[in-house]
């Protein structure tokens, strides 16, 4: 069971778009970066103290196209001393997009081979009518009085304007799940003898042309179904309205990522109608690979990472 570890709530409000920039097009990262600048006396600070934990961050996130969504992050942080409290400073964001960020309740775990370990608890949203294709690439901490900077792995969001450069909507309704996968998956689905499923109904002719997670993932493995029969092949899949849908998996890890990783990705399916118009069935967190069983992932990260590289 976790502590609770009280901290003052800091609600952070980042808006940031083109207009804000000043220009029609893309601000750079240079760019970006001077806008949350510091001073030297600040940046040295923070430069002498390094922070473990964000190496296991691994986020990407599809926001819905049609309406404004808030979704929950896990931002682990090591001690080797016990911390009281934990606040965020700034968030140094690269990318455009008209968002918000809020910090909640820091939340403690145990103590593992020396190595305190606790919880940033995040929310993030982005406005739908507007372009979103930003990353979190850092944030400057005090903890306990002491700055730090805290670096994720890989922290990114989208909408389908900053994705695909278009916008293709996510409420056609011609696709709908009736089963789908447990929310969070503490081991990843790689055994071919154990596959994920999931189920869907069809409520318009329809052909569906990509099923992916969006990074970190690789769906391997896939059998499909319709109306209880094989059907053969990885490729477009066309479907007549009251078809029924099977789709099994696996997942395997990209190279680069594992079992030490706290992973969050969305998971998209990709469909035409008729008349070919494009349409998505996403699911901003539809994969969560988080080992929180026994906390192996925290136990996985400081073996491996943190004591291995000592």
């Amino acid at each position: 069971m976790r502590l609770s570890v009280r901290t003052t709530c800091l609600t952070a409000i980042i808006l940031f778009s083109a207009a804000f920039a000043g220009c029609a097009s893309r601000p750079s990262v240079n760019e970006t970066k001077e806008s949350f600048s510091v001073s030297e006396t600040e940046k040295d600070s923070i430069m002498e103290n390094i922070l473990y934990g964000g190496g296991m961050v691994c986020n990407a996130t599809l926001f819905s196209g049609e309406e404004e969504e808030e979704f929950s992050y896990e931002l682990p942080v090591f001690s080797r001393k016990e911390i009281k409290e934990i606040k965020v400073d700034r968030y140094r964001i690269s990318g455009e997009g008209d968002y918000k960020i809020t910090q909640e309740e820091t939340t403690a775990g145990d103590v593992y081979r020396g190595w305190h370990y606790y919880y940033i608890h995040l929310k993030v949203s982005a406005r739908p009518d507007q372009p979103a294709d930003f990353s979190i690439d850092s944030l400057d901490l005090n903890i306990d009085g002491e700055l730090y900077s805290y670096t994720p792995r890989s922290m990114r969001f989208y909408n389908p304007k900053g994705l695909y450069g278009q916008d293709i909507p996510d409420d056609g309704g011609i696709l709908l799940y009736t089963d789908a996968p447990e929310a969070i998956l503490s081991v990843i689905p790689s055994d071919p003898s154990r596959p994920v499923t999931i189920r869907l109904e069809v409520n318009e002719d329809c052909t569906i042309t990509a099923f992916e997670a969006l990074d970190f993932l690789d769906i391997t493995n896939i059998t499909r179904k319709v109306n209880n029969s094989p059907v053969p092949g990885e490729g477009f899949l066309s479907l007549k309205k009251g078809d029924e849908i099977e789709l099994s998996f696996c997942l395997n890890y990209k190279e680069g990522f594992s079992d030490s990783d706290l992973i969050k990705a969305s998971r998209i399916i990709r469909y035409q109608d008729q008349k070919g118009r494009e349409y998505l069935l996403n699911e901003p967190q539809g994969f969560l690979i988080i080992g929180f069983e026994n906390d192996s992932m925290i136990r996985n990260y400081i073996d491996r990472e943190i004591i291995g590289d000592a």
